[in-house]
């Protein structure tokens, strides 16, 4: 059987392989107001846009990081808190 941080993490995590999909590691969604303009194949947003995105962004990044902190002794061992 499955023994330790893979029973979290899922096989192959320590390496940042595979294995199961955290909360924390989901595909975050970000919400682009304005629409996108679509040419070709290509899909393009106003530059005005781009704040918004980055600000989105980083708020999703710094709630994954912590969750994964808050709910992985492993992580935390790894960044030595």
């Amino acid at each position: 059987g499955t023994r330790g941080d893979s029973v979290i993490d899922g096989p192959g995590s320590a390496e940042g392989g595979g294995g199961g999909t955290a909360l924390a590691e989901a595909p975050m969604s970000i919400t682009i107001e304005g629409g996108v303009t679509q040419i070709g194949n290509d899909e393009f947003i106003r530059k005005d846009q781009l704040p918004a995105i980055i600000a989105q962004s980083s708020k999703a990044g710094e709630a994954r990081t912590l969750a994964r902190l808050r709910n992985n002794p492993s992580a935390r061992r790894k960044v030595g808190l």
